[in-house]
Formats: structure tokens, C-alpha cells, sequence
């Protein structure tokens, strides 16, 4: 997903250099000044470029002669390995993890200009932004939101990330399309995939967590993977369960079965397997939902066909991995 600069700081770069504190000192920045124009560091300069900031007017000096002085391929990365920004806490063998494929992803897209990476659980950047990641090609900036989420799904939306930072580096001055389905996008997805692949070949602890991970019923859209799953179990209250794999459907009311017979005393969820098992907790008011192309299908019971709670959460999910909502099971 590649977002605006306005998208992702509503707010001016002066207000946030106000508002933010430098990562090295932990302090907030100060009087920084612009040193294209000898200003303040709040905007474009008149000639439309982006400001170069720095703490004084001192610092700029040394700057001003070497801005300009490497261009084009000769611009390459010499560092060994590279670091993320982790603005929420997160447990040292998982950072380590992150920033150890961090640098291997770089160097296998081949980027010269390392984009700045940010980690964090901001809740209110995946609501309106309706994704878990983004990068922005006006200031180099990858966002990858981390709240929740396991090592595996974490590495494979950075690499999605810096597949696009690559595009527009590779392909300077032409629009990237991030919409779904479009051709930078589908290679986006493809190259992140195989990056999480090679990688986890040789680094199989990113995978720990979901191999382990049961089966939990979820309210918040937050616990979506990025790309569609394997399917859903969508409840009459509106929560979900997410299904990875073929069969989880079943494999969910079997792991689930004493949390569902509180909610739903006079429905067994177990003693049957198959599809017996399913229409039990379809005549129930559960729909099934799965992944097809193009499209999400359910199935569900025929007296649950309009206005409940469970359909309009279908539509949401649907609407969240911006596709369509396939009815042509109604009623199995």
C-alpha cells in the first residue's frame, strides 16, 4: 500500500518536530532549522523540494558541501546490517529477528536507499487507513503495524512494503500502483512471499508462533491477517474466528467447543466431524466463509439470510480485503 505523506502525518512538519522526540537522544527536537533555506524546518522550500533539517545553522555547513556530491547508481548502501524504529515495546528476540530480515531483504531487492522503518501498535492508523502497512514513497518511510500480530505475518507486510520501495527506486519517476489486483501489486505480494519463504528455510523460528497459535474468537479487525486466509467462522453476535488452512473449520469448533457451549448451551459442536459439524453450528446462526478468487463465499442457513449481525460482519471482512461477497451457497 503506498500512502501520501499527508496520509500517513496529519499534521505539518513543523508541528511534528514540535510533537516528536529524536531517536538517538530521546529528546524533543528544538529549533531546528532548514538548511535549503536557513529557516525553519516546516515546509517545502520555494524551489518544491523537501527540507534538509538539522539541530543549528552550524551543523549545515558540512552538509551543504557533500548534499549533492553522489548521484544515481553510484549511491550504494555500505552498511552490514540495518536497524528498524520500534515505537512500541517488543521482546529482544523478536526485534532481533525483524532487523535480521530487514537487512537480508534489502540486500535481495538490491535497495540503495534504505527507506526509514517504522514499527508500532497504532490502532488508529489501521482504522483509517484500513491496512497494517504502508510505504511512503515522498519520505522514504515504511510503516508496518506490529500490535498483535506474529513474527511471520510482521516480516511478510515489511517485505510487501519494500517490494514497493524497490518499484519506485527501480522505476524513478513512474507511478507504482498499490491497488488490489494491479500488477505492481500482485508482484508485491508474490516477491514478499518468496522472500518469507527463503528465509524462513533457513531462520524456522519465525513460524514458531503460528504453528502454536489455537483458534480464538475475535471482535476487532485488527486480528486480520493482511492477505485473505484460508476462510472464517463468522458468529450470529458478530465476532469471528480466523481459519488458516483447509479443514480448520472443523478443526476451530473442536478447539473452541467449551467456550462456544457456554455461549450456545443447546447447540453440540461435538461428537460429529466433517461436515456435520458445520451445519450443526450453521442451523446455529454461524456463517462459513472462504477464500475463492475474486471473492469471499459463505454459506449459511436459510433462515439467517438478512439483518443479522454475523451477515454484516461478512460484508466488513469482505470490504476490508477489498473484494466481493459471493452468496452463491446460500442455504447448503
Amino acid at each position: 500500500m503506498n500512502l501520501s505523506f499527508t496520509e500517513f502525518y496529519n499534521e505539518s512538519l513543523k508541528d511534528w518536530f514540535k510533537s516528536h522526540r529524536d531517536k538517538k537522544t530521546g529528546k524533543k527536537f528544538k529549533g531546528w532549522v532548514n538548511c535549503r533555506t536557513g529557516g525553519p524546518c516546516s515546509s517545502k522550500s520555494k524551489h518544491n523540494k523537501y527540507p534538509v533539517c538539522r539541530p543549528t545553522h552550524a551543523q549545515c555547513k558540512p552538509i551543504k558541501h557533500k548534499m549533492h556530491k553522489k548521484k544515481g547508481p553510484a549511491r550504494v548502501q555500505w552498511k552490514e546490517s540495518f536497524t528498524a524504529f520500534f515505537e512500541t515495546a517488543v521482546n529482544e528476540s523478536k526485534k532481533d529477528t525483524i532487523n535480521k530480515f530487514l537487512t537480508y531483504a534489502i540486500k535481495e531487492l538490491g535497495i540503495k536507499n534504505t527507506p526509514e522503518v517504522i514499527l508500532n501498535a497504532d490502532k488508529e492508523r489501521v482504522d483509517s487507513l484500513r491496512s497494517m502497512a504502508g510505504y511512503m514513497p515522498q519520505i522514504n518511510k515504511v510503516w508496518v503495524y506490529i500490535g498483535n500480530r506474529n513474527t511471520a505475518d510482521i516480516i511478510r507486510s515489511l517485505a510487501h512494503e519494500l517490494v514497493h520501495c524497490s518499484q519506485f527506486e527501480k522505476r524513478p519517476g513512474e507511478k507504482i500502483d498499490g491497488s488490489t489486483g494491479s500488477a505492481d501489486e500482485n508482484e508485491a505480494n508474490s516477491v514478499a512471499g518468496v522472500l518469507l519463504r527463503d528465509y524462513g528455510k533457513e531462520n524456522p523460528l519465525i513460524y514458531e508462533s503460528v504453528i502454536t497459535e489455537s483458534y480464538k474468537i475475535s471482535k476487532s479487525f485488527l486480528d486480520l491477517p493482511d492477505e485473505p486466509p484460508y476462510g472464517f467462522w463468522i458468529l450470529p453476535s458478530g465476532e469471528f474466528i480466523v481459519i488458516k488452512r483447509m479443514m480448520g473449520h472443523d478443526e476451530a469448533l473442536e478447539d473452541l467447543k467449551d467456550e462456544l457451549k457456554i455461549r450456545y448451551p443447546k447447540v453440540s459442536f461435538t461428537g460429529t466431524s466433517g461436515y456435520g459439524s458445520l451445519e450443526k453450528a450453521m442451523k446455529a446462526g454461524f456463517i462459513r466463509a472462504v477464500r475463492m478468487p475474486g471473492a469471499i463465499g459463505i454459506t449459511y442457513h436459510p433462515m439467517f439470510l438478512k439483518g443479522t449481525a454475523a451477515k454484516k460482519t461478512a460484508k466488513d471482512i469482505a470490504e476490508f480485503y477489498n473484494t466481493k461477497l459471493q452468496d452463491d451457497f446460500e442455504g447448503m
